[in-house]
This record gives C-alpha cells, sequence and structure tokens, in this order.
C-alpha cells in the first residue's frame, strides 16, 4: 500500500508583494504570512518576498483577504529564478580607490 502512494514535493515558488504607499504595513503584513505557515521577509519599506510551495490561488486568495481588512492596495507577483539572476549582475562591483599619496595630501 505505501509504495502505491507517492508523495512528491511541491516545487517552492517565490512572490514579490507590493504595498502600495503604505510603508507602515510592511511587517504586518510580513507577519501574516508567517502565521499562514508561509517564509516571509521585508524585501524593502513597500516589498514583503514569500518563498512557499503553495498554489497560485491559494496565495492570491491571501493577499485579497489581507487587502480587503487592512484597506490597503496590494500588488502580488510570482517571481522566477531566472528573473532574479541578471539583477544581482546589474550592481557594479566596488571601486577600488586609492588613497591620496602623501605628496598630494601635504600640496592640498
Amino acid at each position: 500500500m505505501n509504495a502505491q502512494i507517492a508523495t512528491t514535493a511541491a516545487p517552492t515558488r517565490r512572490w514579490q508583494i507590493q504595498i502600495s504607499d503604505r510603508a507602515d504595513l510592511v511587517f504586518s503584513l510580513r507577519d501574516y504570512f508567517r502565521r499562514l505557515g508561509v517564509t516571509a521577509e521585508v524585501g524593502s519599506p513597500t516589498l514583503v518576498e514569500l518563498s512557499t510551495d503553495r498554489l497560485a490561488d491559494e496565495i492570491e486568495e491571501y493577499v485579497a483577504g489581507w487587502a480587503r481588512v487592512n484597506g490597503a492596495p496590494l500588488h502580488a507577483e510570482q517571481v522566477s529564478e531566472e528573473a532574479q539572476a541578471p539583477m544581482q549582475l546589474l550592481v557594479p562591483p566596488p571601486a577600488t580607490a586609492q588613497p591620496p599619496r602623501l605628496g598630494e595630501l601635504l600640496i592640498s
């Protein structure tokens, strides 16, 4: 009987939820998703990032319910892993500035 029942792990999906002009609610939204058992982190003053194996319909239902209760418009978007990789390449490497030479410091 156990051989017939195969458990398959659902893939982990990443989401970004943007709160429109309400930075005061970002931690409340993060905590809401954490109470639902979803991994949630604050990404910016108005952005919460989720990582979960829940279905899109379920996440969208949670978002709609929270927005309705709190009276704050939200924008939820599922993010693919491929879309995140190029963003990391957009950050330039730190500039390696040489300290001024002693003679330049004395003259200035």
